[in-house]
């Protein structure tokens, strides 16, 4: 028997209601997950991109020194943390008012890069640290950018419909 054969080529895990069911997908295997399972985790790649902007600002941050790491590292945490969260709540609103959280968490996103460029020129922020930061930084800003016209793309549809009057 060769190798594909007796392993599975992956696993894979499907969520229906409270269980969650494994199950395995084999060169011979025909069940894929659901279609619908992709479409509710298309947010996932923006706030993968942040955590991981998270993490390595949270590493090198407790290298900065203690002045710096209380004023400058708390900013640069916090407001960055925080544009994670307005990703979180765009998930959970209604398409038409997404923009709104959207439009904030970039905003935030923006004063984030901010404050690392600042902590580079005061020497904080070591640049090998920058450099490994700052194609993370343009992929998270362009995956804000293009989720900010997709989501007022939606609000401008939603004020159209909504302006249509019907006849009585």
């Amino acid at each position: 028997l060769s190798p594909t054969e007796i392993l599975p080529s992956t696993v894979h895990c499907i969520q229906s209601d409270d269980l969650v069911k494994p199950y395995v997908n084999t060169p011979q295997s025909t069940n894929a997950p659901p279609p619908d399972t992709v479409s509710t985790l298309s947010v996932i790649p923006h706030i993968h991109e942040l955590g991981e902007i998270y993490v390595i600002l949270h590493h090198a941050i407790r290298d900065f020194q203690k002045p710096e790491r209380y004023s400058l590292g708390t900013m640069i945490e916090r407001v960055l943390l925080e544009c994670i969260e307005q990703c979180f709540c765009a998930t959970a609103v209604l398409p038409e008012h997404k923009w709104l959280y959207v439009a904030k968490a970039s905003a935030l996103f923006d004063t984030t890069k901010l404050f690392v460029r600042i902590a580079v020129r005061i020497s904080c922020l070591p640049e090998p640290v920058y450099l490994k930061l700052i194609p993370k930084l343009g992929q998270a800003g362009r995956q804000l950018g293009g989720w900010i016209a997709k989501s007022q793309n939606l609000k401008s549809k939603s004020q159209t419909d909504s302006n249509i009057q019907f006849p009585i």
